[in-house]
């Protein structure tokens, strides 16, 4: 009884014989004893009660440490994603050279590269100097509206260059969503010119072509599902030809 009374003072637990709801470790001799978890994020109260530590559910962000940085921080350590990178970069040049030099880029990727390094080395060699944002007038980053003009760049802070940018994809996704669309509209209304004039074989090698697709056998041929699956077909089976 006292060994037992002695082991549970140790935790801050008061009485003899406490009642715990809660899980609990016995060892020998049929002793309570408080997990690590549970003596971490728990409090011991009277009668082995474990109340929760008040924590906030969701902190407010740190920010960056980075002068001119103001993304936040990640969960654990001072700098964002971004510049913990660069930080690890430039920690490990060798083995981030070896590796850059491994990797393949597509001819989109690599102008942008090259654009990048040109205005780099114009930097570093002092034929070119950094100007200010021309929106905010914070310290600026260059900008490549066109990649493949090398020379032509503004001037803007890491902000309004984020901002510039996302502006840039959703317009480049735009405008590749209206080129797929012309050119379905473009295969749609050939296919609606071409059809009732095709051969009778020409009809059966576009309907094994669109009946490869799973679920299009099943379907009428009036569902619209089996009506795009016969244009792409149709579109599949011109350019073999």
């Amino acid at each position: 009884m006292s060994r037992g009374r002695g082991t549970l003072a140790r935790y801050g637990v008061v009485g003899a014989e406490p009642a715990c709801p809660q899980r609990v470790i016995r060892g020998h001799a049929n002793t309570p004893r408080f997990s690590g978890a549970e003596r971490r994020y728990s409090v011991p109260q009277e009668r082995g009660y474990l109340r929760p530590i008040p924590r906030p559910m969701n902190p407010a962000p740190r920010a960056c440490t980075v002068t001119d940085c103001d993304r936040p921080a990640r969960r654990r350590g001072t700098h964002c994603e971004r510049c913990h990178k660069r930080a690890w970069r430039h920690a490990n040049r060798a083995y981030a050279k070896a590796a850059e030099k491994a990797r393949s880029f597509s001819p989109k990727a690599l102008t942008l590269r090259t654009a990048r390094a040109t205005i780099a080395m114009a930097l570093k060699r002092g034929r070119l100097h950094r100007q200010p944002c021309i929106v905010c007038g914070k310290p600026g980053l260059p900008h490549h509206p066109d990649p493949t003009k090398a020379r032509e760049i503004t001037w803007l802070c890491r902000t309004h260059r984020t901002l510039e940018r996302e502006r840039a994809a959703q317009a480049a996704a735009a405008e590749a969503t209206a080129a797929r669309k012309a050119e379905w509209d473009e295969l749609r209304q050939r296919f609606t010119t071409a059809w009732p004039h095709l051969a009778p074989a020409e009809r059966e090698a576009v309907l094994t072509i669109a009946w490869r697709e799973p679920l299009i056998s099943s379907l009428p041929p009036a569902a619209p599902l089996a009506q795009q699956a016969l244009i792409r077909a149709y579109g599949a089976w011109r350019d073999r030809r």
